[in-house]
């Protein structure tokens, strides 16, 4: 699910930033670089996820909590969902801006 997720969030923002292009307002296209930006990062991160999900032999959630693996994966959970909630920030912040 979370392969097709990236595509929705990279591709919305890339084909709103060619869709908002000729108008050219800066504080839009800034905030649509943004998003694309944390869209990317949040890629980025999922991945070192997947991976720490193939190496482990067990699920990480049946792990020791000080498990070196579950805590890495912990740490970039955190940061993935961070990256999210920027992403839903600047998407707010694009339709604030749209309805001026």
């Amino acid at each position: 699910m979370l392969t097709r997720w990236h595509y929705v969030a990279l591709g919305a923002p890339l084909l709103l930033l060619a869709l908002e292009w000729k108008r050219a307002r800066i504080a839009m296209l800034t905030i649509i670089v943004a998003a694309i930006m944390l869209a990317a990062m949040q890629s980025i991160v999922d991945i070192r996820i997947r991976s720490i999900r193939e190496r482990s032999e067990v699920p990480v959630s049946l792990m020791p909590r000080d498990h070196p693996l579950r805590r890495q994966f912990g740490a970039l959970h955190g940061v993935s969902m961070l990256f999210l909630v920027g992403q839903v920030v600047a998407a707010g912040a694009i339709v604030a801006l749209e309805k001026e």
